[in-house]
């Protein structure tokens, strides 16, 4: 296994083989077609938003084509000349919104002289998103503070970070994700960088994310009442410090789920606020405790 940074992106690259366990390991290809002697694809490799193979030389002459298994979408196809020891395909597409990763699941890897296919091999492509540090952030305007959590792209497909929310198990939960829209939660990215917009992660590369608003903030007087402790009126009122659970989720368009449950805490005295669409109540200090380093725990779609 090697790697090549051409082009600024780190493309880590695997051998081609033909024994069992092909594609087990990230980088490999599954499946065969054609003798070992014949074979016009050397490895292939992942970084960015580009999958890379190196050819061989029995590749000249021939189109390479990615297609999408069962489907027959082509994702791209090339005509390899003498001069070519290896082609890159996108693995995004433009959409009216902007970019957009393609859809996960199983590529065909086909080759073929004139009308022959004289090479195919499969390989499955998807994103892998692992949460790797969670914290709390000041905002910018200093009206106060937010969770944010950076995540990672170990998958071999860009990841657009469709819904980021806790929909369940605080005071203000996050609107759940809708089946029939992508527009997600209230969240942005916290980090600077060309693909903000579409929220994208690339493959290998981490993005910072965070939730627009401040879930322990409590809408009404009942909410308040059941995590103070103390007299009746809110001014004299304690947050009870009690550990209580709740879930992070986190979707891609390409419909992977991350859930991460995790603990909270409120304490201090009890403050009011008053918003441009009513009136709260917030605790003077919140605690998270959320697990880390764990890959996808539930995939859907």
């Amino acid at each position: 296994m090697g790697s090549d940074s051409r082009r600024g992106f780190l493309y880590r690259t695997v051998q081609v083989g033909s024994g069992a366990g092909l594609g087990v390991v990230a980088g490999c290809l599954g499946g065969s077609s054609g003798s070992k002697k014949s074979k016009p694809i050397k490895s292939v490799s992942f970084a960015g938003t580009e999958v890379r193979f190196e050819l061989t030389e029995n590749a000249v002459g021939k189109t390479i084509k990615l297609i999408r298994k069962g489907s027959e979408e082509s994702i791209g196809d090339r005509k390899i000349s003498g001069e070519k020891t290896s082609i890159d395909f996108s693995l995004v597409k433009s959409t009216s919104k902007g970019t957009d990763p393609i859809s996960s699941g199983e590529y065909l890897i086909r080759v073929v002289k004139d009308t022959e296919v004289v090479y195919e091999r499969s390989i499955t492509l998807n994103p892998n998103i692992i949460l790797t540090d969670s914290g709390i952030f000041d905002k910018s305007n200093g009206s106060g503070k937010y969770l944010g959590f950076k995540l990672k792209n170990s998958g071999r497909l860009p990841a657009r970070i469709s819904y980021l929310g806790i929909p369940s198990g605080v005071p203000r939960p996050s609107k759940p994700p809708s089946a029939s829209s992508t527009k997600g939660s209230d969240f942005g990215r916290i980090d600077s960088t060309s693909t903000n917009r579409q929220k994208i992660i690339q493959i290998g590369k981490s993005g910072t994310f965070g939730l627009g608003f401040n879930p322990f903030i409590m809408e009404s007087e009942n909410q308040m009442f059941n995590h103070t402790v103390g007299n009746s009126s809110y001014e004299s009122r304690r947050c009870d410090e009690k550990q209580r659970k709740a879930t992070l989720v986190i979707g891609t368009s390409q419909g992977e789920t991350l859930r991460k449950p995790f603990k909270y805490a409120l304490s201090d005295d009890m403050k009011s606020i008053s918003g441009l669409t009513g009136h709260y109540y917030q605790c003077g200090s919140f605690s998270v405790t959320l697990p880390q380093n764990q890959s996808k725990e539930n995939k859907s779609g």
